[in-house]
């Protein structure tokens, strides 16, 4: 778990995720009949990232106003590597406070459930932004 040296690197990462998110037939089917959006702030690098659920489309963005998010997470980049790269359990760094979590905690648990799905598809993001 090495986290990210700059907001650039993470950048590439998240806006890979994104792209494969919105085409990932798992997550897709997953997010139909949801609508939420979820807010990432990262503290070591000041920066942050939305990604929006919407009965079964994906969107996001990167550097993106967070306020209006359903849920907001907030960790430094280290953690949010090891939460998507599968080292760090979610619910864990939560109650260990190495996540920050407000916003609706049902819409949270939602993406929990796809949790699997994107540290699937983050690994393949990381590889292609050239930082795996």
């Amino acid at each position: 778990m090495a986290g990210y040296e700059s907001a650039e690197q993470l950048q590439r990462v998240v806006q890979h995720l994104v792209e494969l998110m919105k085409s990932d037939a798992r997550v897709l089917k997953a997010s139909k009949g949801s609508s939420f959006t979820v807010g990432f702030a990262i503290t070591d690098l000041d920066e942050t990232f939305l990604l929006t659920f919407k009965d079964g489309q994906i969107g996001g963005e990167v550097a993106a106003d967070i306020t209006p998010a359903q849920i907001k997470l907030t960790m430094d980049s280290e953690t949010f590597d090891g939460v998507f790269g599968g080292e760090v359990d979610p619910m864990g760094a939560a109650m260990s406070g190495q996540i920050m979590f407000s916003g609706d905690l049902g819409l949270a648990m939602n993406l929990l459930g796809v949790v699997d799905d994107l540290r699937r598809i983050y690994t393949t993001a990381k590889a292609r932004a050239g930082t795996a």
